[in-house]
């Protein structure tokens, strides 16, 4: 992302202070999601609020987190952002490809039981509840990692052809658009899904965010 700034004309220092800040927010965000959706549980274990290391960070409260801190530190230093966020997005999926191998290192997000020949054994101290007897698994983690790569080799093809469009929004809308659907599809396969009266939230949030991408994307073109 610094060298894609240097090469655009921007500072290559606001870049390092925007992803600092954004990671402080994007945590802050990512527990405040995943502690709502779980409310049940910590109602019950307040004290396990602030123990994030013993997991509990969700992707969509990252990206809300993420977002408004850096416009926060953007108001701030009166910077205009977008240009940054849309250099930010076409590497963004290649960072969450990244940031899955640690699942797969914790036995974390496997999906429903399967007999596929890619088949996920998983340990039987890290199988959840209801699901103790049974020993292999969708490897969740390992698709949204290959989506996720391509996604970033799409992102990055466009940036390539598509210079001009940089500070227009489109690569962050673009990436919403894609990110969002594959979570959309993936959500099919969770054991762990954050369910209202029967609808999964995250689907919901999902399809809403692709339908306002597309639209922005839409206006984008044909301007």
């Amino acid at each position: 992302v610094e060298k894609k700034a240097k090469m655009f004309g921007y500072k290559h220092e606001v870049v390092w202070d925007l992803m600092i800040v954004s990671v402080v927010g994007g945590v802050l965000g990512a527990r405040a999601y995943h502690v709502v959706s779980e409310w049940d549980f910590y109602s019950q274990h307040p004290e396990r609020i602030l123990q994030i290391w013993n997991g509990g960070l969700a992707l969509f409260g990252a990206l809300v987190g993420g977002f408004v801190s850096m416009n926060l530190y953007a108001k701030q230093k009166s910077i205009k952002l977008l240009p940054y966020i849309d250099l930010v997005a076409v590497a963004l999926p290649l960072a969450q490809a990244i940031g899955r191998f640690g699942n797969f290192f914790n036995q974390e997000l496997y999906g429903l039981p399967t007999n596929l020949p890619w088949k996920l054994y998983i340990n039987p101290e890290n199988r959840l509840r209801g699901y103790e007897s049974i020993e292999f698994f969708h490897p969740l983690f390992a698709y949204e990692i290959i989506l996720n790569l391509i996604l970033f080799s799409i992102l990055n093809r466009k940036l390539a052809v598509k210079q001009k469009l940089v500070g227009t929004g489109y690569f962050i809308w673009f990436y919403l658009a894609g990110y969002m659907t594959i979570r959309f599809l993936l959500e099919f396969l969770r054991l762990e899904s954050w369910n209202i009266n029967g609808i999964n939230v995250a689907q919901v949030i999902a399809v809403s965010v692709i339908l306002l991408a597309v639209n922005r994307l839409r206006k984008l073109r044909v301007k």
